[in-house]
């Protein structure tokens, strides 16, 4: 029931919440386990902000935490390549490998390393 409730707030605060508030509403999903909402919500936040390496490492984590750690390799490869020095997403990218049985240096994909 709880987890229930929680849900229920997010949905409405989706609709409520404006672009501002977008990311704290995908944040939110995560919190109550959607998150595959949480990545949808993040994905469409990207045509607005295509070169935020935060937005990508966020993204990064959902899609992981969603079961897809390719795409979720990649876009955490995306958001280093955005910028090299970004702390979070440097931890998340190898947090991914080392689960994944890789070693932490080795790159998963060439796609995300190289900026559109």
């Amino acid at each position: 029931p709880d987890r229930a409730l929680a849900l229920d707030c997010v949905r409405r605060a989706e609709l409520l919440a404006g672009p501002d508030g977008a990311r704290r509403v995908a944040l939110a999903y995560q919190d109550v386990g959607e998150n595959g909402r949480a990545a949808r919500v993040l994905e469409g936040l990207l045509v607005a902000g295509p070169r935020d390496a935060g937005l990508h490492t966020d993204l990064g984590v959902a899609l992981f935490l969603a079961g897809d750690a390719s795409r979720s390799e990649a876009m955490l490869e995306r958001a280093l390549a955005l910028d090299p020095g970004h702390r979070s997403a440097r931890a998340s990218l190898a947090a991914v490998r080392s689960l994944a049985g890789r070693p932490v240096g080795s790159p998963a994909s060439s796609r995300a390393s190289t900026p559109p």
